[in-house]
């Protein structure tokens, strides 16, 4: 490759607008905790693959093993994984999914791991040596974005790169970077591949042209050792972090940062969001996502009760992952803000209602006051029961939720209230059909049934209706023609009730376990709920 010619002056105009702007009605909030793992063990690094079907784990020392694990990176179950004996000086301190293969990399002392992120079988164990270079701690991974290198950073203050599949002889790596004086704890790759940034001990973030190693740049200003390095989408931009607790936003043509921002704590981890103009930071006890054109905290995600250490988006942009040294891996949910969603899942239904009921009467600030004047009331009440849905019927509402945790008297008393405080006829006839609905709310269905599917043909997707007689643990299963399983839903113990409507059934995506598509066909899905089992047959046509 010819050494680049970098415009600075374009990359300063470019510079804002680098990134699709973010949503201002958006906001992350805790989707599930994966704590699976036992003992008191450290989460050192996640990574998703490129395809975003799974997610790779690493922790450190628990009980003489160290805990390689993947999961799906879409619903987060646990699909498989692998304990490495070790002694207590070895950790699995980096990881990195490989683009176009189910294979993610571990690195554990002097040596990488290579893992079958689909069956679980172990792949190869691979010692990357160069002429000249050493075996010191591997501490950081990256592979390139065509899969094809792995850049590997060192104890040794050395970047070493080698193939994607590992070398076959451990002594045919392809190449050292040297000029390091202290331990790469990062390395990142520009998004076409053809520079690899590394961040060291020694204070500098060095730019590498990976094809013949040449170190074209050094970038000097933190005061203290660089933990983190990470590219922007398109490559332009570059962010740097480390223990004197700033972020460094560069323009990689002058050599010269263009804007610090200042953490609460030291950086451990940085991350660029894949679509929008967001850079995730970890450190201290969560994860803190800025602007870095402008440098404003957009959001503050905490949660962890220990140091968190590591971080990754979903290539989708839609989660983000965060382990730490409190034995947990956060996955965070990006959402809408929707008006009157006090209960942050998204969506606007029956039960936020049912969380202003509960906090009816408490007094200070909290989500269910949606007014905000540090009272929850009838003000709250009838905002969010007309939200959720103003004209509702008796009978519909009656079909959203199995009980509701209140009672007619209850509904009457608020009646009573908002007649009282002057609500508006709407808010009074609002309440008026939920009592409606409570009063006529249908009774539970006398039998277990698994219905038919819906549209059926489908494609891509389809939705898979039943009842419950009584509280049940259901799972649907999805076999193809030739008996063997497709997929698992596993919907967890639910309530007696109809489960019809589109936001109730079971939803399957047409894919398989690991998100690939599946091919046209007859495909059968099976109803377990407690003791009852029924099978219908469904239709893919494409």
């Amino acid at each position: 490759m010819k050494k680049r010619t970098i415009l600075p002056l374009a990359l300063l105009l470019t510079f804002a607008l680098w990134l699709t702007p973010t949503p201002a009605a958006e906001e992350w909030v805790l989707h599930k905790t994966l704590t699976d793992f036992g003992g008191d063990i450290n989460f050192n690094c996640v990574a998703f693959s490129p395809s975003g079907n799974h997610l790779a784990i690493g922790t450190d020392f628990n009980n003489s093993k160290l805990n390689a694990r993947i999961y799906n990176g879409n619903t987060f179950v646990y699909l498989n994984g692998r304990d490495y004996k070790t002694d207590r000086h070895s950790n699995i301190t980096a990881v990195a999914c490989r683009k176009g293969w189910y294979e993610a990399a571990f690195g554990i002392g002097v040596y990488i791991e290579r893992h079958n992120t689909r069956s679980g079988a172990h792949i190869r164990r691979d010692f990357p040596r160069i002429a000249g270079g050493k075996t010191d701690r591997i501490l950081s991974l990256a592979y390139s974005p065509d899969g094809e290198y792995l850049a590997i950073g060192n104890d040794a203050g050395q970047v070493i790169i080698d193939h994607g599949d590992g070398a076959k002889n451990p002594h045919r790596a392809i190449r050292l970077l040297r000029g390091h004086t202290a331990q790469v704890n990062s390395v990142a790759w520009s998004s076409d591949g053809q520079t690899l940034a590394s961040g060291s001990d020694d204070g500098t973030v060095r730019l590498w042209n990976p094809n013949n190693g040449v170190n074209f740049a050094v970038l000097r200003g933190h005061r203290k050792p660089v933990r983190a390095v990470a590219w922007s989408r398109d490559g332009r931009t570059l962010a740097s972090g480390g223990t004197d607790s700033t972020v460094r936003i560069w323009n990689v043509g002058t050599e010269r940062t263009i804007r610090t921002i200042r953490y609460r704590n030291w950086v451990n981890g940085l991350r660029f969001h894949p679509r929008q103009q967001i850079l995730g930071v970890v450190g201290s006890k969560g994860v803190g996502l800025y602007d870095p054109s402008s440098g404003r905290e957009i959001q503050y995600l905490g949660g962890h009760t220990d140091w968190a250490v590591a971080l990754d988006f979903h290539p989708s942009g839609t989660y983000l992952a965060s382990g730490g040294f409190d034995n947990t891996v956060r996955i965070w949910k990006k959402i809408p803000v929707l008006p009157y969603d006090v209960n942050k899942d998204g969506k606007v239904d029956i039960n936020d209602l049912i969380a202003v009921a509960r906090d009816y009467g408490k007094t200070g600030s909290r989500p269910t006051d949606v007014n905000n004047d540090k009272r929850v009331d009838i003000k709250d009440l009838t905002a969010v029961a007309k939200a959720v849905n103003p004209n509702f019927a008796a009978p519909t509402l009656a079909q959203e939720v199995t009980t509701l945790p209140f009672t007619a008297k209850e509904i009457q008393q608020w009646i009573q209230d908002a007649k009282k405080q002057g609500v508006d006829t709407e808010g009074i006839a609002t309440l008026e059909q939920l009592l409606t609905a409570v009063l006529h709310q249908a009774n539970p269905p006398k039998e277990t049934a698994l219905l038919a599917n819906y549209p059926n043909p489908f494609n891509p997707e389809t939705w898979i209706p039943y009842q419950l007689a009584k509280p049940a643990e259901v799972t649907v299963s999805i076999h193809a023609a030739d008996g063997k399983l497709v997929r698992t839903l596993a919907l967890g113990q639910l309530p007696a009730g109809v489960y019809q409507a589109r936001d109730r059934a079971a939803y399957w995506d047409g894919k398989n376990e690991q998100g690939e598509s599946v091919a046209s066909g007859v495909y059968f899905y099976t109803l377990k709920a407690g003791e009852f089992s029924a099978t219908r047959k469904m239709l893919i046509r494409k």
